[in-house]
C-alpha cells in the first residue's frame, strides 16, 4: 500500500488516499506529489488509479508490452514510475500469453464438449438401429 498523497504533503491514512503499489513503483514515486505553487505544470502528476481514466492518458501496445503515452500527463506518469522498465514489459507479455492460452483452452474445451455431444448422439442412433433395425417404408 502507498499513500497517493504522501503524509509529507498533507496526505492522510484515509482509504481514499491509499492505493496499491508494487515495491518498485512505490520506490520510484517516493514522496512525489505536485505542488502547483512550485514550478510543476498541471500535467506533471501521477495518475490516481481510481479517480483518473487511465485509458485517456496512455495505452498498452499488446504486441510489445509497452505503454505509450497519449497525453503529457500519461508521459509523465510512465516516466516517473518507470512503467516501461524491462521486468514490467516482460510481465505484460507473459500475462498476455497466459490470457491467450487460457482463451484457447476454453475454446478447445467447448469444441471437445460439442464433439462429445455429437458422438453421444450418433452412438444413440447406432444403438437404436441395432435394436430396431433399419426403418422400412
Amino acid at each position: 500500500m502507498d499513500h497517493f498523497r504522501p503524509r509529507s504533503s498533507g496526505g492522510g491514512d484515509d482509504l481514499t488516499n491509499l492505493v496499491y503499489a508494487c515495491f518498485r513503483c512505490n520506490l520510484f514515486k517516493s514522496d512525489f506529489y505536485p505542488q502547483l505553487e512550485l514550478d510543476f505544470a498541471p500535467e506533471q502528476r501521477i495518475l490516481h488509479p481510481l479517480r483518473d481514466d487511465i485509458g485517456r492518458h496512455y495505452l498498452l501496445r499488446e504486441n510489445s508490452g509497452w505503454l505509450v503515452p497519449i497525453t503529457e500527463t500519461g508521459r509523465f506518469h510512465i516516466a516517473v514510475l518507470q512503467l516501461n522498465r524491462p521486468e514490467l514489459v516482460a510481465y505484460r507479455l507473459r500475462t498476455r500469453e497466459e490470457r491467450a492460452k487460457a482463451e484457447l483452452l476454453k475454446q478447445l474445451t467447448r469444441e471437445r464438449d460439442l464433439q462429445n455431444q455429437i458422438i453421444e448422439y450418433l452412438a444413440a442412433i447406432v444403438a437404436e438401429y441395432e435394436v430396431t433395425g433399419p426403418d422400412e417404408d
